[in-house]
């Protein structure tokens, strides 16, 4: 209550639709519930998707750091691995601040929240700072020496196309992948929990790994946003030696709604723009 009262001081002036928007993300993420989050309007999505400006850059997020993923313009001098210092004179220290502090969470949790900064790093970067025609990066080359390159707005992201992918999924489903990285180690990606055939997925997973000879088996849930609880306890089955119970109840009592606060159907966009 203390912390809206903080945040409805702030809307004493007028103010733009995106400056609303970063407040009432700066106040949700108190809630620490990852499925409650703001979005800007349909309309607002609609004029960025038709009139883009989106930086042209993917990146790494570690330690506070970030790092070159992919620069979107084919004679870019930002390679990956290389790192970046500053992005229009904002020190990446200050962006990733900025965007911890708009990002939705689900309690104490950070992986989901890094993963989920690295993902919607272009929109984010909108979110805050609005739109730009061209975006100064200063970095750090190969030789640790300052470089500076300016990128254009916009620019589309390059497709991948399955013949150009670092690493090819051997058993796949919606939400899941499972990779071969070598004669010992296997990566298990599940982003989600909310798809059905995970029965089927994970007999599949299993089968392979013991046909292969795989001893060693890492699990990607950095992006996986949770879903149908008993996907997660089938796959915890089959790291635990013993069998396990899980109990869930909830108070018997009148659950009071705030006639304030309504989810009209089909009225949700998505919430990256590119």
């Amino acid at each position: 209550d203390r912390l809206a009262e903080t945040y409805t001081a702030q809307l004493s002036e007028p103010m733009t639709e995106d400056e609303f928007h970063v407040i009432v993300r700066e106040f949700l993420r108190y809630v620490r519930c990852g499925h409650t989050m703001a979005m800007p309007s349909a309309a607002w999505y609609s004029y960025q998707i038709n009139n883009p400006t989106l930086i042209p850059l993917d990146v790494v997020f570690s330690a506070g750091r970030l790092f070159v993923k992919q620069a979107y313009e084919q004679d870019s001098l930002l390679r990956p691995g290389l790192e970046i210092q500053k992005i229009a004179g904002r020190s990446s220290s200050e962006i990733v601040s900025d965007m911890r502090s708009i990002q939705e969470v689900d309690g104490l949790a950070t992986s989901f929240e890094n993963k989920e900064i690295e993902e919607n790093f272009r929109t984010y970067y909108l979110f805050l700072y609005g739109r730009s025609d061209t975006y100064e990066i200063i970095f750090q080359d190969e030789n640790g020496t300052e470089r500076q390159v300016n990128l254009t707005g916009g620019v589309r992201k390059p497709k991948t196309t399955k013949s150009s992918a670092a690493l090819e999924a051997i058993v796949e489903m919606r939400g899941g992948k499972l990779f071969i990285l070598d004669e010992e180690t296997a990566l298990l990606d599940l982003n989600r929990f909310s798809s059905k055939g995970y029965k089927k997925f994970y007999k599949e997973v299993f089968a392979t790994l013991t046909e292969r000879g795989i001893e060693n088996l890492i699990l990607d849930l950095r992006g996986n946003g949770g879903g149908y609880f008993p996907h997660g306890n089938r796959l915890l089955g089959y790291f635990l030696e013993e069998d396990f119970t899980m109990q869930f109840s909830r108070p018997a009592r009148k659950i009071n709604k705030n006639p304030d606060i309504d989810l009209p159907p089909g009225n949700v966009a998505a919430a990256r723009v590119g």
